[in-house]
């Protein structure tokens, strides 16, 4: 990893921390987020605990940005692989608002960027929406808004 590939990987894993303090009423094991630069998608590993950002081979770092206030795309991620990592390691009991979440986003087309059948892919279920609705609460929004918001979507 050069130098500036380290930098990035420091400032998102000083957001990862950053988020996860705000969810210290919730106690769950954590490791630290890794970096690639491979194509691949970002994702939660969940076997070993990790969650893998992911940029493209030919990433120009002078792109790279870090604005807590704005929902960059890296950031996105970010928040949506700590969702999966939350609803792996404290497994919410589903809410009402999970539910509601889940037939709202994931059964509806009401996700344009993902069709009809919303996100794809394992885990995206009641408890993965609960986790939605926590982490929307602890960041000052809501679950919808976290969804739907295109500057705001994980």
């Amino acid at each position: 990893m050069n130098k500036k590939q380290q930098e990035i990987l420091n400032i998102i894993q000083e957001e990862y921390d950053y988020v996860k303090a705000l969810l210290s009423g919730y106690e769950y094991d954590s490791n630290l987020v890794e970096l690639y630069f491979d194509n691949s998608d970002s994702r939660y590993n969940k076997i070993n605990n990790i969650i893998i950002i992911s940029f493209p081979v030919d990433y120009d770092y002078n792109d790279f940005q870090n604005n807590r206030d704005k929902w960059d795309p890296w950031k996105i991620e970010l928040v949506h692989e700590m969702i999966h990592e939350f609803q792996n390691t404290v497994r919410p009991e589903v809410s009402e608002e999970g539910i509601k979440l889940y037939n709202i986003n994931q059964i509806s087309p009401s996700i344009p960027r993902i069709g009809a059948n919303g996100f794809s892919g394992n885990g995206h279920d009641e408890t993965f929406y609960t986790a939605v609705d926590i982490f929307s609460s602890v960041l000052n929004t809501t679950g919808d808004d976290i969804l739907k918001n295109p500057l705001k979507r994980i």
